[in-house]
C-alpha cells in the first residue's frame, strides 16, 4: 500500500491510497486517522467496491467516496461508536 498526504474535511483526518489486489487490479483505500480530537489507532480502513487498472484511478474513486460518506453522514456508521 502506498500512503499519501493527510487530508481534512469536516473535522475528519484521512489518507487516500490504493492497494494492488491482483496483477492488474487496484482498489481505493481510505484510512480514517482521526475525528476532531479522537485518534484511531489503528486507523479505520474503508475500501472502494470498484477495482481499476491504474492506482491513480482507484485513488480518485476513494476521494469521491470519502466526500460522499462524510457529507451524507454515513461515515459515522463505519467508525467506532465514540464518534458523534
Amino acid at each position: 500500500m502506498n500512503t499519501t498526504a493527510i487530508y481534512e474535511h469536516s473535522h475528519y483526518h484521512y489518507q487516500i491510497t490504493s492497494r494492488k489486489i491482483s496483477s492488474w487490479q487496484y482498489q481505493g483505500v481510505i484510512l480514517v486517522l482521526a475525528f476532531d480530537e479522537i485518534l484511531y489507532d489503528p486507523s479505520v480502513e474503508i475500501t472502494t467496491s470498484a477495482t481499476f487498472k491504474k492506482p491513480h484511478a482507484a485513488e480518485i474513486e476513494a476521494t469521491v467516496l470519502v466526500y460522499e460518506l462524510i457529507e451524507s453522514g454515513v461515515i459515522k456508521t463505519l467508525l467506532p461508536v465514540n464518534v458523534s
